[in-house]
């Protein structure tokens, strides 16, 4: 579908296996730039780290809600 909605826009549009084995060979410098942010942040030697609770929304259909253990302490959506 990309390719036929808008090929036009990118000429060099990957196709899947081509872009599985750039990301896999990028992996290393992948994870040294997250460590190298992650040690430049000012909580890094910290004792207290402030981390995102985003909510996931994982098992939110009613079914799945019914089913869970926590079926009578949750809500639907």
């Amino acid at each position: 579908m990309c390719y036929a909605r808008l090929g036009h826009l990118f000429p060099c549009l990957l196709k899947r296996p081509g872009y599985h084995k750039r990301v896999k060979a990028a992996a290393p410098l992948i994870c040294e730039t997250m460590l190298h942010l992650a040690t430049v942040c000012p909580s890094w030697s910290e004792d207290l780290r402030l981390i995102d609770g985003t909510a996931v929304p994982c098992g939110s259909s009613r079914e799945t809600m019914r089913r869970s253990e926590l079926a009578g302490w949750t809500g639907y959506g």
